[in-house]
């Protein structure tokens, strides 16, 4: 079951009005703490994260010459 950005909606929309159970892919989870929804939330977001492909391409350089005497 991959992870999705509404799963991790749907735990931040728990936290927000200080639920417990939350319904992802049909399922319904119960935690016991909040620290726990957060701890999941948290470990989604990295799984989430890796899944996607990278687009942070290495930054562009730019070096500028002056060839001048300097006037």
């Amino acid at each position: 079951m991959p992870i999705t950005q509404q799963d991790i909606d749907a735990l931040n929309e728990a936290l927000a009005c200080g639920e417990k159970s939350v319904t992802i892919n049909g399922k319904v989870i119960i935690y016991r703490s909040i620290d726990e929804i957060i701890r999941a939330r948290n470990e989604m977001q990295r799984v989430l994260d890796a899944q996607q492909p990278s687009d942070t391409a290495r930054p562009r350089r730019v070096m500028l010459y002056h060839r001048g005497r300097g006037f």
